[in-house]
């Protein structure tokens, strides 16, 4: 409420920035574009933060993707967030997933900036990354509800997937002749998870 100027600039508190990371990602701003997002990095890379590394990289640079990432800082035109009506003070986690849901519907250019480099804390332990999970799972969950439709109704797909990786040893007691099925879907989890390796 206190941001007077014609770009707002939404940034983690605990981000470190390159020198010319703003420059960089309020610059599509001045090029017709509503939003724009910038690249993010972890502040300790293990194995655990690689692999959301990777998810980064198949999600901007494999699949194009223009979604609002706040953990790499989120710049937007003050116009284009009050047609979507501010921010809801009942969104607690996930604003920026939320953000850039309704801008979406309303079809606001949104960019992703590499250039724009920030480093962020990311999960970097099994542990952190499972209560992370709970966390933005949560959050999910509670964004679908509020912006429901069939685009985000696909989302659901992966609590499908993850509830039947989960199950399937069950299933197996009832029906022991399933186990060339299961090993082929597990099998694809852990080909797309090395597909992405590759692709990064």
């Amino acid at each position: 409420k206190q941001a007077r100027g014609e770009i707002l600039v939404l940034l983690d508190a605990d981000t470190l920035v390159a020198a010319d990371w703003l420059a960089n990602l309020i610059a599509p701003l001045t090029q017709g574009y509503e939003a724009a997002t910038g690249n993010y990095f972890p502040y300790t890379r293990t194995w655990v933060s690689a692999c959301l590394e990777m998810e980064k990289v198949d999600a901007y640079f494999g699949r194009a993707s223009t979604t609002l990432q706040g953990c790499g800082g989120i710049a937007l035109q003050r116009q284009s967030l009050a047609r979507i009506g501010g921010f809801p003070e009942e969104v607690t986690v996930g604003v920026d997933w939320d953000l850039n849901r309704r801008l979406e519907r309303l079809g606001a250019k949104r960019r992703f900036v590499a250039q724009a480099c920030a480093r962020t804390r990311l999960p970097a332990t099994l542990r952190a990354y499972w209560r992370n999970q709970i966390r933005w799972r949560r959050a999910h969950w509670q964004a679908i509800g509020r912006h429901f439709s069939l685009a985000s109704a696909s989302g659901l797909l992966f609590y499908g997937m993850a509830a039947l990786f989960l199950a399937a040893p069950i299933g197996l007691l009832i029906l022991p002749s399933a186990w060339p099925i299961l090993l082929l879907f597990w099998g694809w989890v852990l080909l797309r998870r090395f597909g992405l390796t590759i692709e990064c």
